[in-house]
């Protein structure tokens, strides 16, 4: 028998409703259930949860029996702690799921409750359960239950399992064509970035064309980073020919060609892109990457450019323009740009400003009012060269601070000796106490912005011979090279080993013969990792002992190689830590430089930069091979030195 009601949502002791349909539902047959049912998910939606009960509690009474009910009661416990039955007939969630299975076996949203409940509660043996009854409940349901059977072994350490649960979901998936957005999720908590790519080429093995699955794949952020990429690239390959216009996959399939070292596909592909989707930044962006990687820096800063207008703020974009003003010139807008480092990504380094900075304190900033004398922590930042190159500017921005400098162990006492800072300390975990004892905080990186601010704009040279080497070890290696015999002393480096790989390069030996050549000089070894191997295809290729000291380690004493450096006639280098030191040291230095540079300091198509005014730079004249380049640039600088002797 139903409860009695009146005409009216006040006499049924409930609030103004949502929907005024349910209620009309409800006065016309008051004796069905799914009215206020229908009611109580109104309210649940509101989140007017005792309400909800109350609407809840009347269905119960009138269908007893219906374990959709039950439910939907704990599914409102779930949602709010409200339990559907204070009389204690359903007691808690788990309860009710357990009495809706006992009433109707078959019903997933029961099992896919408590499978859910147990998982909350840490029980993964009644998780494991439910997963397994789930599988026998239809083919939707089996896509559902091997995906979580598959992140439950997972959590449990059991990869093997996990993998094969995931194997099993992938099937069940294609075999429904249900969305596999749950799929490749379940993929990444598995096994991370390799499952998720195996996941999705399995998918589009069952699936060539599926549009979703192809997006998804050529748009992986660290598919150059797959150990697979030869497999994902021919995957890509034929994605091209499926959806020859579909602009995500071309642009991805970019991305694999340009992993392979195939730049002129990567370019094609990343061009048709932008073609086809005019709107898609990351294919414009990618075209301006390759224009700049093959030295033609004004298109590059076009395509980036356009990038910027349709997505203004992205830093990325923004840090990559910045490289390129700087790098031609551009100086002042350049610098403002450069600080996009933090916000990119891009530059990696131990200190970070932004977006979580490693310090507390308060930036530097001329125009905010400052204390007399307060004392100011510089941080040291990217690589070693780097912080060789930035430390020249604390003295000259700030004469009238105490300042403490930060920086790598290895220059402690290097830049001590110099005097760049009143106190320098080497860069801990946890950070030196010094750190603790300022006011103020600037990263390294942010000095040269500084200079130009305080010069209005004007390119002004960075500051040079600010390092001193140590006397007593300069007299050392004076002396030694003496004892090598008479002629000019020529050290020479070829190789520059870099923490993002792909951006280690080196002027291969093979190359190096106009140097070897030169008459009556002494050839000195500044490579640090040299190999035996290499010592002996110097001597093989051109008759020539290169003088290695081997007492000195170039890349963990760079104080001795301050020492040697100091006193050397010549420097020959391709772009790495000895160029800086040249720079700090005040010595004359001739650069090999490749068509594109990653440092901006080597401004493009000059034979001296500001940056780097003791410099000699020697850019590559001829559009032929790098190999054609690297002979021609040493012959150029083997011709220089000849003529200063």
């Amino acid at each position: 028998m139903s409860p009695a009601i009146s005409g009216s949502h006040e006499g049924l002791g409930l609030p103004r409703p949502l929907d005024g349909a349910a209620f009309k539902g409800i006065l016309a047959t008051p004796d069905r259930f799914g009215g206020y049912a229908r009611v109580a998910m109104g309210y649940r939606s509101r989140g007017l949860s005792e309400f909800a009960n109350g609407a809840l509690r009347r269905a119960m009474m009138i269908a007893p029996g219906e374990p959709r009910l039950l439910v939907n009661a704990a599914n409102l416990w779930l949602s709010s702690g409200v339990i559907g039955d204070p009389s204690g007939v359903i007691g808690d969630p788990a309860h009710a799921l357990r009495k809706a299975l006992c009433l109707d076996p078959n019903l997933s949203a029961a099992i896919e409750r408590l499978l859910l409940i147990h998982k909350a509660s840490g029980d993964i043996p009644g998780a494991v359960r439910a997963a397994r009854w789930l599988v026998g409940r239809g083919l939707e349901g089996r896509a559902a239950s091997f995906l979580e059977l598959a992140v439950l072994a997972s959590e449990a350490g059991e990869r093997k399992r996990a993998v094969q649960f995931l194997n099993e979901g992938i099937q069940a998936t294609v075999r429904t064509g249900l969305d596999p957005g749950n799929l490749i999720r379940a993929a990444k908590r598995v096994g991370g970035q390799d499952a998720h790519l195996r996941t999705l080429r399995g998918l589009l093995c069952a699936a060539p064309a599926d549009p979703i699955v192809a997006r998804e794949l050529a748009s992986t952020p660290s598919l150059e980073e797959c150990r697979e990429i030869d497999q994902t690239k021919a995957i890509l390959t034929r994605l091209c020919l499926a959806l020859p216009f579909n602009a995500v996959v071309q642009n991805g399939a970019g991305v694999a060609q340009e992993t392979l070292g195939r730049n002129r596909a990567a370019f094609e592909r990343y061009a048709r892109a932008a073609v086809l989707e005019p709107g898609l930044s990351i294919a414009i962006f990618n075209v301006g990457v390759r224009a700049r990687y093959a030295g033609d820096f004004e298109r590059a800063g076009q395509w980036f450019r356009r990038a910027l207008t349709i997505a203004p703020r992205d830093p990325v974009y923004l840090y990559n323009l910045g490289h390129v003003l700087l790098a031609t010139g551009h100086t002042e807008q350049g610098l403002i740009l450069y600080e996009e480092r933090w916000r990119s990504g891009q530059r990696r380094s131990h200190r970070r400003a932004a977006p979580d900075p490693s310090f507390a304190y308060p930036f530097w900033d001329d125009a905010a009012t400052t204390r007399d004398r307060e004392p100011i922590l510089i941080w040291g930042e990217q690589g070693l060269g780097d912080e060789i190159w930035f430390a020249g500017y604390p003295a000259r921005l700030f004469p009238d601070h105490p300042t403490v400098l930060e920086c790598d162990p290895r220059l402690v006492d290097l830049f001590a000796r110099s005097r760049l800072a009143a106190r320098v300390v080497p860069r801990t975990d946890p950070p030196h106490a010094a750190t603790r004892q300022v006011a103020r905080q600037v990263a390294a990186g942010s000095l040269p912005l500084l200079a130009s601010t305080r010069s209005r704009g004007d390119v002004i040279e960075a500051p040079g011979g600010y390092l001193k080497a140590d006397a007593a070890r300069a007299a050392i290696f004076r002396d030694r090279l003496a004892s090598l015999g008479h002629g000019p002393t020529i050290g020479v480096s070829w190789r520059s080993r870099k923490p993002v790989a792909s951006q280690s390069f080196e002027a291969p030996l093979t190359f190096w013969r106009p140097i070897f050549e030169i008459e009556n000089a002494i050839f000195v070894n500044l490579q640090y990792g040299v190999t035996p191997t290499e010592l002996q295809r110097i001597h093989d290729q051109y008759g020539v002992r290169l003088a290695c000291f081997e007492d000195m380690d170039p890349f963990h004493d760079i104080d001795d190689l301050a020492g040697l450096v100091s006193v050397l006639d010549h420097i020959v280098s391709i772009a790495n830590l000895n160029v800086t030191l040249c720079h700090g040291l005040g010595r004359p230095c001739h650069v090999a430089l490749r068509c594109y540079q990653e440092d901006w300091r080597f401004q493009r198509a000059r034979s001296v930069s500001p940056w780097l005014p003791d410099c000699h730079l020697y850019w590559p004249e001829s559009a032929s091979d790098q190999s054609d380049r690297w002979l021609e640039v040493f012959s150029r600088i083997a011709g220089a030195i000849s003529d200063s002797d």
